[in-house]
């Protein structure tokens, strides 16, 4: 709802309770008339919140093994953080990669409207291409031959 001159009018878009139960406060009231947020809203809160927590995973496993678990012996022995290996955490590392893949493409099916409303009909082919510079991409990294030494 719009108000006269301004912006949306939230409050009066929410419903209200005609009476309170005793004992319960005014902001109880307020509270109790709003709705409960759409499937859509929880569906995108948790998308976010699992991106950023496997998003802060996978930079920890890259820091990792960058830095804490070196290639090769390099004269310490086999090295290990809680009891996994380079190779385990690398393998930990790309299954989080995976998992991110799969969350990305969720929040963009989410976001499709937004998507589309905003970005496509302003540089609809600036949008195409970016897209299809990404398929493109992932077509390299799955087509082009691999070398055998």
């Amino acid at each position: 709802m719009r108000s006269e001159n301004g912006p949306p009018n939230l409050c009066s878009a929410m419903e209200t309770v005609d009476h309170a139960p005793e004992g319960a406060s005014s902001n109880a009231l307020h509270l109790e008339g709003r709705s409960s947020p759409g499937w859509r809203v929880r569906v995108t809160r948790g998308v976010n919140a699992l991106l950023y927590l496997l998003g802060c995973m996978l930079a920890s496993t890259a820091l990792l093994l960058a830095w804490r678990l070196p290639r090769g012996n390099q004269g310490l022995g086999r090295a290990m953080f809680l009891d996994r290996t380079r190779h385990d955490w690398s393998e930990i590392h790309e299954w989080l990669g995976y998992a991110i893949l799969i969350l990305v493409a969720a929040h963009l099916l989410l976001h499709w409207a937004w998507i589309y409303r905003v970005a496509a009909q302003r540089h609809s082919l600036r949008v195409v291409g970016f897209v299809l510079a990404g398929l493109a991409l992932i077509a390299f990294a799955l087509i082009w031959p691999v070398s055998r030494l």
